[in-house]
This record gives C-alpha cells, sequence and structure tokens, in this order.
C-alpha cells in the first residue's frame, strides 16, 4: 500500500493473514505488528514475510518447521521478528516452509524446513528443521539477491554468478546432476 503497511486475504488456518485471527477472507485486511513500512513482501505456502524500511524482517503464518524463525513451532497471526532480523537485511524471500535471507555485507541466513538440504547449512532429513536463522556454509561475499523454491534456494552473486542448494531430483539446481546438494553448488551456464 502507499503507507507502506500490508493487506492480505485468502485461506487463513495458520494465521497466513495477519490479521491476529486464524479466519478466511474474502477481502483484504491488514497486517498487525508490523514495526514499520514495508519495502518488500514474500508470501510462501502458509507463511508470510516482510522486509521492513529499517532492514529489518517480520514474519506472521505457519511455523511448523520454524519457518518464522523466532525460535518457536506455534503459528503467529500478526507480525513477528525472526530472532536477531530486527534490523541488517538486505533482502530476503520465502519458500515452501522455510525463509532466507541476505546480511547487508555478507552472509546469508536461512530457517525452516530442511528435509532436502534447502537451508544450506551441511545438513538434511526429516526432524533436521531449524527455529532460527542460521549460516549458509561456504556462501560467498558480493551476493545480490536470494529466490527460496519449495525445497531448493538459489542466489545472484556479484558479477553474475548463481549458486543454489537443496533439492535436485528435477535438476533444478543447474549444476549438470541430479544430486541433492546441502550447500551452495555454482550453477553451470554454457
Amino acid at each position: 500500500l502507499d503507507d507502506g503497511m500490508v493487506q492480505c486475504w485468502g485461506k487463513n488456518d495458520d494465521g497466513e493473514l495477519g490479521n491476529g485471527t486464524f479466519a478466511r477472507s474474502t477481502v483484504p485486511v491488514d497486517v498487525i505488528g508490523l514495526a514499520g513500512r514495508v519495502l518488500r513482501i514474500a508470501a510462501a505456502s502458509f507463511h508470510t514475510c516482510a522486509l521492513l524500511e529499517t532492514g529489518g524482517l517480520q514474519c506472521w503464518g505457519a511455523s511448523n518447521h520454524g519457518q518464522l524463525g523466532n525460535g518457536s513451532t506455534e503459528p503467529s497471526p500478526s507480525a513477528v521478528f525472526p530472532l536477531g532480523m530486527e534490523a541488517g537485511v538486505a533482502y530476503m524471500d520465502a519458500g515452501g516452509a522455510h525463509t532466507c535471507v541476505l546480511m547487508e555485507g555478507g552472509p546469508a541466513r536461512c530457517w525452516g524446513y530442511n528435509n532436502e538440504g534447502q537451508l544450506g547449512n551441511g545438513d538434511y532429513g526429516w526432524g533436521n528443521d531449524i527455529l532460527e536463522p542460521g549460516d549458509v556454509l561456504g556462501f560467498p561475499p558480493g551476493a545480490m539477491a536470494i529466490a527460496c523454491g519449495d525445497a531448493h534456494t538459489c542466489a545472484l552473486i556479484e558479477g553474475g554468478t548463481l549458486m543454489c542448494w537443496g533439492a535436485n531430483s528435477s535438476s533444478q539446481l543447474g549444476d549438470g546432476t541430479r544430486t541433492m546438494r546441502t550447500t551452495p553448488v555454482d550453477v553451470v551456464c554454457r
């Protein structure tokens, strides 16, 4: 919206509309709890995140896999800060049930569902969910953007390099294989 606030509508079983309820809405409703003007928003399957003008990140909705990053698996029907994300976030995106950010001047951090290595922390599997932001291992400096798929994540690095990690059964990582990767690998450009 022009005032930097956010409205959502639709299904709301996990509080993904952010209006303080779990009731569906066929019309736009205001997200509550936002700590400032919103620059960017990312809507995943059952959670939503917003990058604030201040560099903070807030999320709301489902957290059954820790995708809100606040240390809990309880849903939140209003905006909350993931741990340590009150400032310093340069870019963000939300995937199926995970969230990733690029911090100003450096690291990428991800949290949430990690069944196929989409968090880039060197681990994967059922029960390996991460409830708070953690660093992506082997991530180079100079990242410009990050994008989360359902179970994989990619980043654009300064100079035009692409790196991806996570699920790869359909060769979605672009590394010339169908092997799952739990840390970033270069996309093979031809």
